[in-house]
């Protein structure tokens, strides 16, 4: 990724907004016809090639669903404590109640685990 000093501190910016934001500082991409080339720039000047924006989308994809799987296994933890309290004070009701949340959010989360670790395994060549 690079950085247009030009761009950062001009007030004209080059090409037309896109739909894309920048994977560094979340600001509009402006699209710029290069040649053969695509680029796009964000108004801060970050500035990189389509290749480089596919690359960065992917890592912000993965990084979210990581986090995701993070947030959905550390609910998943809290509802089993609630759980085996509820349980340990014979709230039935309760009790059931906190087993289904926790059954299902880690439904989720092996839905996503299993994204993420084929998805590693793709982009590493080996075979599942």
């Amino acid at each position: 990724m690079t950085r247009d000093i030009v761009v950062i501190g001009g007030t004209k910016r080059p090409g037309t907004p896109s739909v894309f934001s920048c994977p560094d500082c979340g600001g509009v991409l402006s699209e710029i016809q290069d040649e053969n080339l695509l680029r796009f720039r964000c108004r801060v000047g970050h500035a990189l090639t389509a290749q480089t924006l596919l690359s960065a989308q992917s890592d912000n994809v993965e990084t979210a669903m990581w986090s995701a799987l993070r947030a959905l296994e550390e609910k998943v933890e809290l509802f089993r404590r609630l759980m085996q309290h509820s349980r340990e004070r014979n709230y039935a009701s309760a009790t059931a109640a906190f087993e289904q949340q926790a059954r299902q959010l880690q439904e989720q989360a092996d839905i996503i685990r299993r994204l993420l670790t084929n998805e590693n395994k793709e982009s590493s060549g080996t075979e599942s």
